[in-house]
C-alpha cells in the first residue's frame, strides 16, 4: 500500500483484484459485522391510494426506508414515468441510496435476454420496482379479501403459477372435497396464508 498527499487530504492507495466485480469488493470492504451497502437498506411501499388514469391505473405511495418516510412516489396512469418526491428536497441523499438499492436488485436478475431479446434486467428501475411493490401489496389485499368468502387453490401443474380456482365459501367441508377430487396430485390452498 502506499500513501500519499492528494489536495491536502491523505491517501492510501490499495491494490485492487480486477476479477472482482464491484458488488464483491463491497461486500469484502463491509466486513462480516455490518451489511454490505447494497443490502443495507430495506425498502417498502406504504399507504397506497389507487385511482384511474387517462390510460390506465395510477397510485400515490409513500416510500420507506427501514420503516421510515424518505419520499412519496406518484403514477399519474398516463402511460409516462413514476414520480419521486424526496423528503431530502435537493440534497440527492435519499435518491442516490434508494437508486444504489435499485442497482442492486437489477444486478440480482438473471442476465439473459428471452428469445425475442428482450432483456429484463437491462429495463428494470425505479418505476418497475415501485409497479412491483405497489401490485405485490395490493394483490395481498386482493386475495386476503377474497379469502375470507372463498376457497382459493392450484392443483398439479398450476401451482406456483397466477392462476387460482375458486370455490364460494371457506368450509372444512370443501377442503375435503377438494383434496378427495384432486386425491393424489399437489394442492396448494391460498387460504392457509390468511389464517
Amino acid at each position: 500500500m502506499k500513501t500519499k498527499i492528494v489536495n491536502g487530504a491523505e491517501v492510501t492507495e490499495i491494490p485492487v483484484d480486477p476479477s472482482k466485480t464491484n458488488d464483491q469488493l463491497e461486500r469484502e470492504a463491509a466486513g462480516p459485522k455490518r451489511p454490505a451497502p447494497s443490502d443495507a437498506h430495506k425498502y417498502t411501499v406504504a399507504k397506497i391510494k389507487t385511482f384511474r388514469g387517462m390510460e390506465g391505473h395510477g397510485f400515490n405511495a409513500v416510500l420507506l426506508k427501514d420503516g421510515k418516510k424518505v419520499g412519496e412516489i406518484l403514477n399519474e396512469g398516463n402511460g409516462g414515468m413514476f414520480y419521486f418526491d424526496w423528503i431530502d428536497m435537493n440534497k440527492g441523499v435519499e435518491e442516490g441510496l434508494f437508486l444504489a438499492f435499485i442497482e442492486a436488485e437489477r444486478l440480482k436478475i438473471p442476465a439473459g435476454k428471452d428469445e425475442e431479446g428482450f432483456s429484463e434486467r437491462e429495463s428494470f428501475d425505479m418505476d418497475i420496482w415501485a409497479d412491483n411493490a405497489v401490485c405485490d401489496i395490493l394483490d395481498e389485499r386482493r386475495f386476503s379479501r377474497l379469502c375470507k368468502k372463498n376457497t382459493l387453490f392450484q392443483v398439479g401443474e398450476k401451482v406456483g403459477s397466477g392462476e387460482w380456482r375458486t370455490i364460494k365459501g371457506v368450509d372444512p367441508k370443501i377442503r375435503a372435497f377438494v383434496e378427495k377430487k384432486y386425491a393424489g396430485q399437489k394442492i396448494v390452498f391460498m387460504n392457509d396464508r390468511y389464517k
